[in-house]
Order: C-alpha cells, then structure tokens, then sequence
C-alpha cells in the first residue's frame, strides 16, 4: 500500500496514517517526497501496489482518506481504522 504525499499539513496527517497502518501490521510506504498526483499514481502502478490512500485536504478536514483500488478502480473515503479493518481480509 502506498501512501501519496502531498506536502506541508497533508504530509503530517499522511505519516501519521503511515505510522498507525504499520502499527496494525498493514505493509505501507510513503512516497518519499511531495510530488504531482500523476507522478505518484504512476510510480504506485509501476511498483504493482495493490491499493493507494490518498490523503488530501478534504480528506484531512474529514478526518478520513480516501482508498483507491488499483484491481477495480474502486475508491472509497474511509477512517484509517476503516482501512486497516479492510486490509485484514
């Protein structure tokens, strides 16, 4: 699972995210610099992540993520708790 980094307040909330999926034991990463969204989705297709977790402005204020599906395209807002539950099927 790869966590997008968008730079200042959103790269906080993003490792904080990063730091609880860990906890859970949900393999995760980060991108390693804050970067254009397309860069990032391209770099999580090329690597083969399964699932990518946006975490936005909106997404923070709601305090939620929003989980994207690269097999099905599906994405989904979600808590990290809601996250982490899915992740264990």
């Amino acid at each position: 699972m790869l966590l997008l980094n968008f730079g200042g307040e959103n790269e906080a909330y993003a490792l904080n995210a990063l730091q609880q999926l860990r906890q859970a034991g949900v393999p995760a990463e980060i991108y390693p610099d804050a970067a254009k969204f397309d860069r990032q989705m391209k770099y999580a297709n090329k690597r083969n992540f399964h699932y990518v977790v946006i975490p936005g402005d909106d997404e923070r204020m709601a305090g939620k993520v929003s989980l994207k599906n690269f097999l099905t395209g599906e994405q989904q807002l979600l808590t990290i708790e809601e996250v982490i539950a899915q992740m264990r099927y």
